[in-house]
C-alpha cells in the first residue's frame, strides 16, 4: 500500500486500471495468436500452392516435351518408309525392323531435344502399336481407355496432356504421321511415366508427393487387384476410391483418411493432419476429366513449434506490457505527465521528419513554454527543410533570408545554394562541350543502364540509321545478331572496363555490320551509367579479309616471294622461297639476298641492278643464284619497290621463279632440233641405202627371169639362174620384214605373248638352220646353253627370241670372214644372259653408241661393202626392251664382237619333247581331193603346180562362202587350203562354218600376216595348222601330209 501513498492513488481508482489492463492483455494475446495463425495458413497454403503451381508446370512442360519429342519421331524419312512397307507387304516383321534400325537415332534424339529418356510407340491406324523402340515387343493391342490415340486417329491432330496407363498414369504426346501427299498413315506416341514428375519436383522442393489412380478407371483393375502377384499393383495401398500408384520415400499414407478420399476431385483441396499439410490436385487427362489424384505432403512441423513458442512469448510479453500499462496509467493520471508524455510524442515525431504537428498551447506555464519553444522550433526546421527542397529541385532563384549571423544553419544553407547554382552552370556547360564532342566523334558512343539505351550520339546513329527517339528507352540487345546475344549481356553485367571485343550489329535496313565495342562505367548525372565506344569495323574486315586473301596466295605460290626494308634485309619469304633455296626463314631473316646467293661477293652487274632499284625502278630479268647446300640455278625475278605517300623507298619486293628446268628444255630442244636433222640426214641415207637395198635384188630377180626365156640357155645356167633369183627373192622378203616390224615397233604394235618353251629346242632348232650358211663360209658355228634340258623350259615369246637370235647371227654372219660364230646363253641371278659371238671386223668404239639407232650403219659411205638396211639391231633392242631386258655389244675393230641381251628367267615345270611324227613313207596323196579358197589366182596357179605331180584332185573357189557350201555339198573332200583374206566371207568365218557341218575335215590357213595374234586366230577359228606367205612348197607338202596322215 506504501507504493500507492506515495502516488497518491487510492487502491479503488487503481482497481479498474488492473481490470482494463488484464482485458486488453488476454485481447492481445487473441488478436495476435489469431493474426499469427493467419500468416501461418498463409505462408504454408503459399508454399503449397507454389509447390502446385509446379506441379502442373512440371506436368505441361512434360506433355509438351513428349509432343515436340512425337513430332520429331513422326518426320524422320525411315518411319514413312517402314509404313509403306506395311502397307505394301502386310509385313510387320520387315517394316517393324525399319524402325528398330533407327531406335538409336530416335532415342538420341528424343533425349537431344528434351533431355530426358522418354518411351517411343509407333501405331498403326486400327489402334494397334506398330513396333517399341524401348521393347522387342510389338503389335500389342491398344484397349479403348486409349482415347488420345483414338481422338488423333479421328482427327489427324496431334494430342498432349495426362492419360492412365497400365500401373499407372503417363503423360504422352502424340503426332500424326502423314505422308508427303498429306495421307495419314499412323501415329507416333512419345510418354513419360509419371514417376519422373514426381523425381522432378521432389528434386525442386524437398517435400513429400505421391500420385493416386481413380479404382475404376485403372484398366482391367480387378484382374490386379486380385492377383497378388501382380507386378504392377503389388504392395500398392487402397484408400477410398483410390489407389496410389507412385509415392516419394517420405511420404506417409497411413495420414490420408479414407472418407477424404471417397469422393471424386475436380477441384484444389488442402487439410491438414497432425504435423503434415496436404494438398489433394486433381490430375485431368487432356480432355478435362479428373482421372487421379495428386497429394502433396508438407511438413509443418516446425512452424507449429514455432507457432507455440511465439505464442508463449506473447503471452509473457503481454503480461509484462500489462504492468508497464498499469503504470503508465496510474502515473498519466497526473495533468503534468500527460502533457509531458504529449511534447514528447510531438519530439519524437518532429525527430522523424514529420512537421506536420503543431502543439496547441493551453497554459500559460513553463510546460506552455516548452510547447511554445516547441512550435517555434518546428516552424524553423519547416522553412529550411522547404529550401533545401527547392534548392535539390535545382531552384537557385529563390530568396531565402538567415534569422541572424546565429543562425549558422540559415546562413550554411544560403552558401550552399550559390555554390550549388555556380557548380550547376558549370556542369551544363560541360554536358553541353561534352554532348558536342560526343557528336563530333567518329566513334558511336551510347549510354545505357542494364541494356535500356539512355543516349547516344550522332555517330552511333548514322552507324545504325536509326534515330534518338527511336531507340531512348529501348533495349539495345535489339540491335545484335541473335548469335552474339549472351556475349553481349554478359558484357552488360559486368562493372568493370571491358577490352575491345568485335560482334555484329543489325542496321535499320537489316544488314549486318561488324562493330567493336569497349565498355566502362562512369558517373551520368548522379548515377553510375555504363558508356560503350562503339567502331564499324567494315573496312577494316574487309581490308583484313583481302590481306588475308594476298597472303594465302602467296604462301601457296609457287614461286619465290621475298620482301625486304629499304636497305635490302629480308623481312618475309613465302614457304616456297624456303623450299626453293632450303633456308629456313630464320636463316635468312635480317640477312640480304646478295649474302645468302653470293656469299657476300656481290658481281658488278648485280651492282648496277641494286643502283636501279634504289633509284625507285622496277628490274626484270634473269641471273644465276646458288641455294643452301651449294647447288646453283637459274631464276627469273621482278623486283619492285614499294614507296610511301612521299614517292620514298620503304620496302622491296621480289618475286622469283626457278628457270632451270626450263632452261634444260631449252637446252634439250636444241639437242632435240640437233638430233632431229642428224636423223632427217640419216633417214634420207636410208631411204638412198634401201632404194639401193630394194632396186640390188629386184635387178637380179627380173634380169635373170628375163634369161629364163632365152631359147638356147643350158640348163646348168637355167639352174643357177633360178637359183640366184630365190637368193634375191628372199633377200628382198627379209628387207620387207624388217621394214614391217619397224612400223610396228614405231606404232606401238608390238606385242609379247609367252608360251612355254624349251630353250634349248629352240637354240638347237636355230643352229641346224644356220649351220649350212656357216659350213658354205667355212666358220665354225658353236652353240652353247647355260641349262640341262629338263631345267631350260621357260615361259617366254618364243617367235620374238628366235627373231632377236637371228639377227644378231645373220649380222655375225654377214662381217665374219673366219673363225667361228657362237651363240647361247648362261643363267646368271633371276635373268638368262643370251649372247652371239663372232671373230668378224669389230665395231669403233664411237660406233658402239649409235649402233642400235634405227638407220645407223657402222658403214654408210656409198662405197659400202655390206649389205642391209641397218634395221635389224634396232629391231631386236626394241624386242628385248619391251620382253623386260636390255642389250649392249662389247667389241675391238679386228678381234671381232659378243652381243650381249638378257631377259626375266622364268622357269616353267619341264614336260617331254614331243617329236614330229616322222612321215609314213606309204602317204599317197594320189586320189585325195583338196579344196584351195584363193581369191588371187596367181596363187592358186602356183599351189596347183607344187601338186602337179602328187595326183591330187584340186578344187578352186575364189570366196569363204562357196568353200562353205562345196565342203557341204561333196564329201570326198580331204583337205581344205584356206586363204584368210577373202571377199564376201573370209577365212576366220568360213573355217568356223565348216567345222560345225564337218569337224573332222582338216583345215590349213594360209596368212601373209606372220605375227602371233594371226597365228592364234586361225587356231581359235577352227584351223589344224597353218602356213605363211610367200609359201614354201616344200613345207606345204610336208603340212599336207602331216594334216592327212593325222586325220
Amino acid at each position: 500500500m506504501s507504493f500507492f501513498t506515495k502516488l497518491k492513488l487510492k487502491p479503488k481508482l487503481f482497481l479498474p486500471v488492473i481490470i482494463t489492463g488484464f482485458f486488453y492483455m488476454i485481447l492481445i494475446v487473441l488478436v495476435t495468436r489469431y493474426i499469427l495463425i493467419n500468416t501461418f495458413n498463409h505462408d504454408t497454403d503459399k508454399l503449397i500452392s507454389s509447390k502446385i503451381t509446379d506441379f502442373q508446370r512440371t506436368c505441361d512442360e512434360y506433355s509438351t516435351k513428349a509432343l515436340f519429342a512425337a513430332s520429331i519421331c513422326s518426320q524422320f524419312d525411315f518411319v514413312q518408309q517402314a509404313y509403306f512397307e506395311y502397307y505394301n507387304t502386310n509385313d510387320l516383321e520387315s517394316a517393324s525392323q525399319i524402325i528398330e534400325s533407327h531406335a538409336n537415332k530416335i532415342n538420341s534424339t528424343i533425349r537431344t531435344n528434351t533431355g530426358l529418356e522418354a518411351r517411343i510407340h509407333y501405331h498403326l491406324p486400327p489402334a494397334r502399336s506398330f513396333i517399341r523402340c524401348w521393347s522387342e515387343k510389338r503389335g500389342d493391342d491398344i484397349s479403348e481407355f486409349r482415347n488420345t490415340i483414338l481422338q488423333v486417329n479421328e482427327t489427324h491432330k496431334a494430342v498432349k496432356g495426362i492419360e492412365t496407363g497400365r500401373g499407372g498414369f503417363v503423360i504422352r504426346g502424340i503426332s500424326p504421321i502423314m505422308s508427303d501427299n498429306n495421307k495419314f498413315l499412323g501415329t507416333v506416341e512419345v510418354f513419360f511415366d509419371i514417376n519422373q514428375v514426381v523425381k522432378q519436383i521432389t528434386s525442386n522442393h524437398d517435400e513429400e508427393f505421391s500420385i493416386f489412380m481413380n479404382t475404376d478407371l485403372l484398366p482391367i483393375a480387378s484382374k490386379f487387384l486380385e492377383d497378388s502377384s501382380s507386378n504392377i499393383l503389388s504392395n500398392k495401398k487402397i484408400i477410398g476410391d483410390f489407389i496410389f500408384v507412385e509415392k516419394t520415400e517420405g511420404f506417409i499414407i497411413s495420414n490420408l483418411p479414407g472418407e477424404i478420399l471417397r469422393k471424386s476431385f475436380n477441384e484444389l483441396l488442402i487439410f491438414q493432419e497432425g504435423n503434415y499439410k496436404y494438398a489433394i490436385i486433381p490430375v485431368k487427362n487432356f480432355s478435362g476429366t479428373t482421372e487421379g489424384i495428386g497429394v502433396l505432403q508438407v511438413d509443418i512441423s516446425e512452424y507449429i513449434n514455432n507457432l507455440r513458442n511465439v505464442t508463449l512469448l506473447i503471452i509473457a510479453s503481454a503480461f509484462f506490457l500489462l504492468i508497464i500499462v498499469i503504470l503508465i496509467n496510474t502515473k498519466s493520471q497526473k495533468l503534468i505527465i500527460k502533457r509531458i508524455l504529449r511534447v514528447d510524442e510531438s519530439l519524437k515525431m518532429l525527430a522523424k521528419g514529420n512537421l506536420s504537428e503543431k502543439i496547441n498551447v493551453v497554459h500559460e506555464d513553463e510546460i506552455g513554454d516548452m510547447e511554445k519553444s516547441l512550435n517555434t522550433l518546428n516552424k524553423f526546421i519547416r522553412k529550411n527543410n522547404d529550401f533545401a527542397v527547392n534548392l535539390g529541385k535545382g531552384n537557385f532563384d529563390m530568396n531565402y533570408k538567415p534569422m541572424g549571423k546565429e543562425d549558422m544553419l540559415g546562413n550554411a544553407l544560403v552558401k550552399m545554394k550559390d555554390s550549388l547554382k555556380d557548380k550547376n552552370l558549370q556542369l551544363a556547360e560541360s554536358e553541353k562541350r561534352f554532348r558536342e564532342l560526343s557528336n563530333l566523334s567518329f566513334e558511336g558512343i551510347i549510354i545505357h543502364q542494364d541494356g535500356i539505351l539512355i543516349d547516344a550520339n550522332l555517330s552511333f546513329l548514322k552507324m545504325i540509321r536509326f534515330t534518338k527517339e527511336e531507340l531512348i528507352g529501348k533495349n539495345v540487345i535489339a540491335l545484335v545478331v541473335p548469335e552474339k546475344y549472351h556475349q553481349f549481356l554478359a558484357e552488360q553485367r559486368t562493372k568493370d572496363y571491358v577490352k575491345p571485343y568485335e560482334i555484329e550489329a543489325v542496321r535499320r535496313d537489316g544488314v549486318v555490320v561488324p562493330i567493336e565495342i569497349e565498355s566502362q562505367n562512369i558517373n551520368y548525372q548522379g548515377e553510375i551509367r555504363r558508356v560503350s565506344a562503339i567502331r564499324d569495323i567494315t573496312a577494316r574486315k574487309k581490308s583484313e579479309a583481302e590481306i588475308q586473301k594476298l597472303s594465302v596466295a602467296i604462301n601457296q605460290a609457287f614461286v619465290a616471294v621475298a620482301i625486304t626494308d629499304k636497305d635490302r634485309k629480308i623481312e618475309y619469304v613465302n614457304p616456297y622461297f624456303c623450299e626453293l633455296t632450303g633456308y629456313t626463314f630464320d636463316e635468312v631473316n635480317g640477312k640480304t639476298l646478295c649474302a645468302l646467293q653470293f656469299n657476300g661477293e656481290i658481281p658488278e652487274e648485280y651492282e648496277k641492278i641494286i643502283g636501279f632499284l634504289s633509284a625507285g625502278n622496277s628490274w626484270e630479268g634473269e641471273f644465276t643464284s646458288r641455294k643452301k647446300n651449294g647447288k646453283e640455278y637459274t631464276e627469273r625475278a621482278i623486283i619492285t619497290p614499294v614507296k610511301d605517300e612521299g614517292g620514298n623507298v620503304t620496302n622491296f619486293i621480289a618475286v622469283k621463279m626457278d628457270i632451270t628446268g626450263q632452261k634444260e628444255i631449252e637446252e634439250a630442244l636444241v639437242k632435240a632440233k640437233e638430233k632431229a636433222e642428224e636423223s632427217d640426214r640419216l633417214k634420207s641415207a636410208f631411204l638412198a641405202n634401201m632404194s639401193h637395198e630394194i632396186r640390188t635384188p629386184m635387178n637380179s630377180i627380173i634380169g635373170f627371169s628375163e634369161m629364163l626365156d632365152m631359147p638356147d640357155i643350158e640348163d646348168e645356167n637355167r639352174n643357177k639362174f633360178i637359183e640366184i633369183i630365190k637368193i634375191n627373192s628372199y633377200r628382198l622378203l627379209s628387207l620387207i620384214d624388217d621394214m614391217i616390224d619397224v612400223s610396228k615397233i614405231e606404232a606401238g604394235l608390238i606385242e609379247i605373248h609367252e608360251t612355254k618353251t624349251n630353250v634349248n629346242k629352240l637354240f638347237s632348232d636355230i643352229y641346224d638352220s644356220f649351220k649350212f650358211s656357216a659350213n658354205k663360209k667355212n666358220l665354225n658355228l658353236v652353240l652353247d646353253t647355260g641349262l640341262k634340258n629338263e631345267l631350260s623350259t621357260i615361259s617366254v615369246d618364243s617367235t620374238k627370241l628366235n627373231q632377236i637370235i637371228t639377227n644378231l647371227i645373220n649380222n655375225a654372219l654377214k662381217f665374219t670372214h673366219k673363225g667361228e660364230i657362237k651363240f647361247g646363253y648362261k643363267l646368271k641371278s633371276d635373268m638368262l644372259e643370251y649372247f652371239v659371238s663372232d671373230t668378224g671386223i669389230g665395231i669403233n668404239e664411237e660406233h658402239q653408241k649409235n649402233i642400235f639407232e634405227r638407220f645407223r650403219q657402222v658403214e654408210v659411205t656409198a662405197t659400202k661393202k655390206y649389205e642391209g638396211t641397218g634395221l635389224g639391231l634396232a629391231i631386236s633392242k626394241a624386242l628385248v626392251e619391251k620382253m623386260g631386258g636390255k642389250i649392249w655389244v662389247v667389241s675391238k675393230p679386228g678381234f671381232g664382237s659378243i652381243f650381249y641381251f638378257t631377259l626375266p628367267y622364268k622357269p616353267e615345270a619341264a614336260t617331254d619333247i614331243i617329236k614330229e611324227p616322222e612321215l609314213s613313207k606309204e602317204v599317197d596323196l594320189k586320189g585325195k581331193t583338196i579344196l584351195i579358197a584363193e581369191d588371187e589366182h596367181s596363187n592358186y596357179l602356183f599351189i596347183k603346180e607344187v601338186l602337179k605331180n602328187s595326183g591330187v584332185k584340186l578344187i578352186h573357189v575364189e570366196n569363204g562362202k562357196d568353200a562353205v557350201d562345196i565342203c557341204l555339198k561333196n564329201r570326198e573332200i580331204s583337205l581344205v587350203l584356206m586363204d584368210i583374206k577373202m571377199p564376201v566371207m573370209n577365212g576366220y568365218e568360213a573355217t568356223e562354218e565348216i567345222k560345225k557341218i564337218r569337224p573332222d575335215l582338216p583345215v590349213l590357213a594360209q596368212t601373209a600376216y606372220a605375227m602371233f595374234d594371226e597365228e592364234k586366230k586361225a587356231f581359235d577359228s577352227g584351223c589344224d595348222d597353218y602356213i605363211t606367205k610367200p609359201i614354201n612348197k616344200e613345207v606345204l607338202i610336208t603340212k599336207i601330209k602331216k594334216l592327212l596322215t593325222n586325220k
